[in-house]
C-alpha cells in the first residue's frame, strides 16, 4: 500500500496546484503595471515626418509608385498639422522627434482602380530619435480590403484615423470623441 499512498498524495499535490494556477496568474496580472512612453516622445515639441511610404517591393511590381502613396503621407501630415499638438519641421536636425511612415503591403486586392494587387496593408509609423537614430517606437495600424473604391477610401480613412489616434494617445495628449473613428 505505500506505492498506492504515495500516488494518493501526489495526486492530491498535482490537484491543489492546478487549482492554483489561475489564483497565481490572476494575482500576476493585476499587478502588472504599463512600461513608460520614452520621455522624448512625451516631451517633444517639433516633428520631421519622413515619407517612406514607397519603399515596400510587391512581387512582380517593382517599386509601387502613385496617387496612393501621395495620399498616405498627404493626410497623415494633414492630420498632424491640424491637431496643433507638434510644430512640423522640414529638416530632422531641426526635430525632436522623426516620424518615418510607411505603407506596407501584402498580395491582394486594395483598390480596385489601381493596378496594385494587395492583400494586407498597413500604415507603420516608426518614431525614432533624431540624434541617435534609436527606434522609440512603433505604431501600426491595418486597412482592410475593399471590393469598391468608394468603401476602399473610407477604409482607408478609417485606418488614417485610428493611426493618428494612436499616436495622440502616445504622446498623453487626449483623443477628443470627434477624433475618434467609431467601429
Amino acid at each position: 500500500m505505500p506505492n498506492a499512498s504515495k500516488r494518493g498524495v501526489a495526486c492530491a499535490v498535482l490537484a491543489t496546484a492546478l487549482t492554483l494556477i489561475p489564483l497565481l496568474q490572476a494575482e500576476q496580472t493585476s499587478q502588472t503595471v504599463p512600461a513608460p512612453v520614452p520621455a522624448q516622445i512625451v516631451a517633444a515639441k517639433r516633428v520631421f515626418i519622413a515619407n517612406a511610404t514607397g519603399e515596400t517591393l510587391v512581387v512582380g511590381l517593382g517599386r509601387p509608385k502613385g496617387p496612393i502613396y501621395n495620399q498616405t503621407y498627404d493626410e497623415f501630415y494633414a492630420a498632424l498639422k491640424s491637431w496643433g499638438r507638434y510644430e512640423l519641421v522640414s529638416a530632422p536636425a531641426d526635430a525632436d522627434l522623426i516620424f518615418e511612415l510607411h505603407f506596407n503591403l501584402g498580395l491582394g486586392v486594395l483598390y480596385p482602380s489601381v493596378p496594385i494587387v494587395v492583400k494586407s496593408v498597413q500604415f507603420q509609423v516608426v518614431i525614432l530619435d533624431p540624434k541617435t537614430h534609436v527606434l522609440l517606437w512603433e505604431v501600426t495600424q491595418g486597412v482592410q480590403a475593399a471590393n469598391r473604391d468608394s468603401t476602399a477610401r473610407k477604409n482607408f480613412e478609417q485606418a488614417m484615423a485610428k493611426l493618428v489616434d494612436s499616436v495622440k494617445k502616445l504622446s498623453g495628449q487626449p483623443v477628443a470623441a470627434a477624433d475618434s473613428v467609431s467601429k
